[in-house]
């Protein structure tokens, strides 16, 4: 899974510290030029799973111009091959975040 080692990769970790918010936002907060490049990314990560949207106030039920919201899927099983064994996304930051060493393979 090469997503998490890219710019869709920046992305992900972006939406999983800020939930909720639209693509605009995200792309201002990330300073992406090029307004298409960031609904690509977030179609490649909805593709693989990591990543959910929802439009409108009601999950997406309202019809109209509302613009998605972008929330990480973080209990996808990830599967890399540095990684020992298979994780969760939600641990692999939390072990990132707590300064902890992730297991690599050998």
């Amino acid at each position: 899974m090469s997503l998490l080692f890219s710019q869709a990769g920046d992305v992900l970790v972006f939406i999983a510290l800020h939930p909720g918010l639209t693509a605009q936002e995200i792309r201002a907060q990330l300073f992406m030029n090029n307004r298409v490049r960031i609904y690509i990314l977030i179609q490649k990560l909805r593709a693989a799973g990591l990543l959910e949207t929802k439009r409108g106030r009601r999950n997406g039920r309202r019809r109209g111009n509302r613009p998605y919201r972008c929330y990480a899927n973080l209990d996808v099983p990830f599967l890399h091959p540095c990684l020992s064994a298979p994780t969760t996304l939600r641990k692999t930051f939390a072990s990132v975040a707590l300064g902890q060493e992730v297991s690599l393979a050998e």
